[in-house]
């Protein structure tokens, strides 16, 4: 992902190199050692420290290799590089470093972030009017500009704490599975929130109201193949449909498609 030149590496190196020459002149003493004391030139006592040397010598080479294996240098290459390597599989949503970018030791930014993408967060900008309305467990309906013929569907999984005091608004967030991996970061979309409540309500789909002089209207049946103008009060809209709150009431039937065809004869009409 990244290669970095650090002086931290560096100093790795150089510690894992002086422990190398060390192990390599304690080796040589043990040898030098073992041969004396076989030929009984050398008494146990400084046999026994020969061989405390050999040991401390490896212990400290091999503390230094895995220090610097820890930090991704390189024992053969002395190049004072850091190697940046993704810990698993996935796509770079965010990258905070560039070329020539000096990195701190007092920075918490993270150089990257990755993610597979199989759930992708949708944040929604709610207005501080609507914040009461919305609670989390509502759905979520996603329609996004690069696929406007599909829908998204989830849940609210969070709603902030803060609200922003410039534009007034609070953020909420949904996750969506995304499989296909269509939704991509950066996206915009608009969110439409249905409350999760069990309150019901009259509403009628978008496709059966006409608007007409400032008013909403809809063609209405009274009897079997006759209909009559009706005119409607309205109040939510949701994804498809749109609250009456006056005008209709429950089991009244309407027409939906051609509804504007049968209004303009109707007028023509009478």
């Amino acid at each position: 992902m990244a290669t970095i030149l650090s002086t931290d590496i560096s100093s790795y190196q150089r510690d894992y190199n002086v422990a190398k020459a060390d192990l390599e002149v304690a080796e040589k003493n043990m040898q030098r050692a073992q041969e004396l004391y076989s030929a009984g030139m050398m008494s146990e006592k400084d046999f026994a420290e020969a061989k405390k040397d050999n040991t401390n010598a490896k212990s400290e080479f091999n503390e230094k290799k895995q220090i610097l294996s820890l930090y991704g240098g390189s024992p053969d290459k002395l190049d004072a590089t850091f190697r940046v390597v993704a810990p698993r599989s996935g796509y770079i949503v965010e990258r905070n470093i560039n070329q020539g970018t000096q990195i701190r030791t007092d920075n918490s930014t993270n150089l990257f972030t990755i993610s597979d993408l199989k759930t992708v967060w949708i944040w929604a900008n709610v207005h501080e009017s609507d914040m009461a309305k919305v609670k989390e467990g509502d759905k979520v309906m996603v329609k996004t500009i690069a696929y406007p013929d599909k829908t998204f569907t989830g849940v609210i999984k969070k709603i902030g704490t803060m609200l922003d005091p410039a534009s007034r608004v609070i953020r909420v967030r949904t996750e969506l599975e995304n499989e296909n991996n269509l939704l991509k970061p950066e996206m915009f979309a608009t969110i439409i929130i249905t409350s999760a409540t069990s309150e019901k309500i009259l509403a009628v789909p978008h496709q059966a109201m006409v608007l007409e002089n400032n008013n909403f209207y809809v063609m209405k049946e009274t009897k079997a193949g006759t209909f009559e103008k009706v005119k409607v009060q309205t109040g939510k809209k949701f994804s498809e449909f749109t609250e009456v709150t006056g005008g209709l009431q429950a089991g009244d039937k309407v027409i939906i498609e051609g509804s504007l065809f049968a209004l303009t004869a109707f007028n023509q009409i009478n």
